[in-house]
């Protein structure tokens, strides 16, 4: 009987993990377009403003513009794939980002 020694690297050196990263990504069809990637770089931009909505005191007219750029944010966030973001815990934080600000501005 052969008993052999295993080791974390014998499994996911950095060339096994690429290689299936690609293999992935082409079985999948899916191709990184600018357009997609333009998106999630959008989502990154408004989730900053977002935030500072969230901590500032907001007059009447500046919740009627913050409502749109919550509309917005929304939009986009629809049409984001979470494979261009890193992950699925990205989208749950921009989600929750997107809760805050519907909560801030229902107030």
């Amino acid at each position: 009987m052969n008993c052999y020694r295993l080791r974390f690297s014998d499994f996911f050196t950095p060339e096994r993990t690429f290689a299936t990263m690609m293999r992935n990504l082409h079985t999948k069809n899916m191709k990184l377009s600018s357009q997609d990637l333009a998106l999630v770089q959008q989502l990154y931009l408004m989730q900053v403003d977002m935030h500072q909505l969230i901590k500032s005191d907001l007059s009447i007219q500046e919740k009627r513009e913050a409502k749109q750029r919550a509309r917005e944010f929304s939009k986009l966030l629809k049409k984001a794939d979470w494979q261009y973001m890193g992950g699925e815990d990205v989208l749950e934080s921009l989600r929750e980002t997107e809760e805050a600000v519907v909560q801030k501005l229902a107030k």
